[in-house]
């Protein structure tokens, strides 16, 4: 195998030196040819054989003899910590999220628009997912349900010259069809049992997914941060549940603080920006694309989605390689792609994801993480955001 990789580097170069001598493309075909029965020979796939020579974007390579010890960034350099964050990384509008669903009349959100199984005991992993049939929905339901919720901002404050702390209801600023299970039944509607959109004899008790519901905290969740990131030796995430939060306060999840799920035991009920309801507040386990504009394989074009937008320009496109919040030990975090490189995964990063390069906003050259792109996740893969932290955790 080893002879073969060599074999092929040097064949590669072999080839730009001795391209203008050939003639025809005839001699070309056959020199290729040549090429892949020595691979086949030896006994390996002509894919293994290629593959660490022209792929080069990789993500199992990052940690690989990266460090950046000592790097820091200062929240307080010549700025109030407080200013600097609500400028440059939390949201500061309140906005008004709102949506409107008619299963009757939507034909076309009707693959969107799932559920399941009503009896646990008949799936009880959640996977296998329901569809509307809009010509059994009673009659009574040819509506328009609509929810009306308001996005409340973060808080943050500082305590001297060590921490800060963000306030947050833990509340998404965007759409989620969550909000669709709050919404009450038609008055003229009743349902067998509950109170559910869309309810149906036949398919059970309706609503989205399994019914969960986005209910904000009574009152505002703690997170603290210090106001001097440094990296230092890594320390492990352990069974910390949060390890930091999204630019609009949504908390950044390895697992449910409530059932302890992860990613993978809620994947199929991740609604379409991977964020999912808890018992308060709402959590994303993956790539939060509301920030990074990722349409993956489940992306549903009869659905309008919706991204974010920059408060200050408006005209600003989303892109996996912004931002997309901050890790509890103060470091930014951002999309799986790197800056200004057409969508290459960052070559360089340590075995906590992070780095030092471009961002384009004001931690460019600085340390950073950059979380691992969504359609890279399989199963038994762990830690979507970071793999450890760089820097210190204020207890």
């Amino acid at each position: 195998m080893l002879f073969v990789y060599f074999f092929v580097i040097n064949i590669n170069g072999f080839i730009m030196r001795q391209y203008k001598n050939l003639c025809g493309f005839n001699k070309l075909v056959g020199f290729f040819f040549f090429v892949i029965i020595i691979i086949s020979i030896s006994g390996c796939s002509l894919g293994d054989a290629f593959v660490n020579v022209f792929d080069d974007d990789n993500n199992s390579d990052f940690g690989e003899g990266y460090s950046y010890i000592g790097t820091s960034f200062n929240y307080g350099d010549g700025q109030l910590p407080t200013k600097f964050l609500q400028n440059n990384i939390f949201l500061n509008n309140s906005v008004e999220i709102s949506d409107t669903i008619n299963i009757s009349n939507d034909v076309n959100l009707v693959d969107y628009f799932f559920y399941f199984n009503a009896f646990s005991n008949e799936d009880p992993q959640y996977k296998e997912k329901k569809y509307y049939n809009s010509t059994l929905i009673l009659p009574a339901e040819d509506i328009d349900y609509t929810y009306e919720e308001q996005y409340p901002t973060v808080s943050i404050d500082s305590s001297g010259t060590d921490f800060f702390h963000v306030n947050t209801y833990e509340f998404p600023n965007h759409r989620s069809n969550y909000f669709f299970n709050s919404v009450s039944q038609a008055s003229n509607v009743v349902c067998v049992e509950g109170d559910y959109i869309f309810c149906s004899n036949i398919y059970g008790l309706g609503g989205f997914s399994d019914r969960a519901k986005i209910v904000s905290p009574n009152r505002a969740n703690k997170y603290n941060f210090p106001i001097i990131a440094t990296v230092l030796t890594p320390t492990p995430l352990g069974d910390r549940d949060i390890i930091g939060l999204a630019r609009n306060g949504v908390p950044l999840a390895q697992r449910l603080p409530n059932t302890k799920e992860d990613y993978h035991d809620l994947k199929s009920r991740l609604d379409e920006y991977y964020g999912y309801p808890a018992d308060s507040g709402y959590f994303y386990f993956a790539e939060p694309t509301y920030f990074t504009g990722y349409e993956d394989a489940s992306y549903f074009f009869g659905y309008d989605y919706t991204y974010f937008q920059d408060e200050v320009d408006s005209s600003k496109s989303v892109s996996r390689s912004d931002l997309i919040g901050i890790a509890l030990d103060g470091f930014p975090i951002y999309g799986p792609i790197e800056y200004g490189i057409q969508e290459k995964v960052p070559y360089d990063l340590d075995t906590c994801r992070g780095h030092v390069g471009p961002t384009g906003d004001k931690f460019s050259n600085t340390y950073h993480y950059h979380i691992k792109p969504v359609e890279y996740i399989e199963d038994g893969d762990e830690n979507f955001f970071i793999e450890c932290f760089s820097g210190t955790l204020v207890d």
